[in-house]
């Protein structure tokens, strides 16, 4: 029943009971010292009562100028994150703004998603990890099933910031910043068994949306909210709520605006196991119930 947040700056806290604790459980401020790295995504594992894995990936600086990536693996004990495991570096991130997503799959796998290090060409480009999905087992080693034993899942995200899977469907979506204020929503579907996959459907967010974050709704807490996709939008000041067509889970038949200048700034929307949604602003944590 813990809360687990993440701060851009390098800190986890953790929320119990309603009260949050006064130490950081992670602390990785020392290792974040550019405005362009941060915290970007945390994970905790399926298994988390019993191993205590939580998964952390960051934008720390290069060794020559710039920021890049460090996917790594902690284990919790005593209300500390503690014994680091990296599973994934040296891979260059956006050197305006470090973007990624980092979640668990239906499947169990650890997906991740990195920018193309403000390079568009190299996010088509099989020879890097850059603006690309990458699907790992949980130890950062390459599934059987993927293809060409390649990690590289989709292509051509140049700054991932969100992806979920849509409950109907079992299909990933992906949110991805584009320019300033704007924002791109795509579904990844592998259409044939070990083939390299495709983006099938792409939309455009509305312009001014500043897209920060998205969840999927499954709860039973609020069946109107049923398989409805939310966008967190931090420049728009709003929570979008996406409906699909049940007959079509690739078509997007409404978009409604929520909280309109409301609460502020919206970084942080996560669908949470008690149905209830947890939507957090640059100073605030908020449950969305009936």
């Amino acid at each position: 029943g813990s809360i687990f947040i993440a701060e851009r700056r390098g800190a986890v806290r953790v929320l119990s009971g309603g009260a949050l604790a006064e130490d950081r459980a992670l602390d990785l401020s020392e290792a974040i010292t550019r405005a362009e790295g941060g915290l970007l995504a945390i994970a905790l594992d399926p298994a988390f009562d019993e191993n205590g894995f939580l998964y952390a990936l960051y934008a720390v600086d290069a060794p020559r100028d710039g920021v890049e990536f460090t996917l790594a693996r902690f284990r919790y004990a005593n209300g500390v994150f503690a014994e680091r495991a990296v599973l994934l570096d040296r891979t260059r991130a956006s050197s305006t703004g470090a973007s990624g997503a980092l979640r668990i799959g239906p499947d169990g796998k650890l997906y991740v998603a990195l920018d193309s290090d403000s390079n568009g060409r190299v996010a088509a480009s099989f020879a890097t990890y850059s603006g690309k999905v990458l699907r790992f087992n949980t130890d950062a080693t390459t599934p059987d099933d993927q293809p060409g034993s390649n990690p590289i899942y989709s292509l051509e995200h140049p700054q991932p910031i969100a992806l979920d899977w849509q409950p109907a469907t079992g299909t990933m979506w992906v949110v991805d910043g584009i320019g300033v204020d704007a924002g791109r929503l795509s579904e990844v579907s592998r259409e044939v068994p070990q083939s390299r996959v495709a983006t099938r459907t792409s939309y455009a967010l509305p312009a001014g949306t500043g897209a920060a974050s998205a969840a999927f709704y499954r709860g039973g807490l609020m069946p109107i909210f049923k398989d409805n996709l939310f966008i967190a939008a931090e420049m728009g000041r709003q929570l979008i709520r996406l409906r699909f067509d049940p007959d079509n889970g690739s078509r997007i038949v409404s978009v409604e605006r929520l909280l309109q200048d409301q609460i502020g700034a919206l970084r942080v929307v996560a669908a949470a196991p008690d149905g209830a949604l947890y939507i957090a602003t640059e100073s605030l944590l908020y449950r969305l119930a009936p």
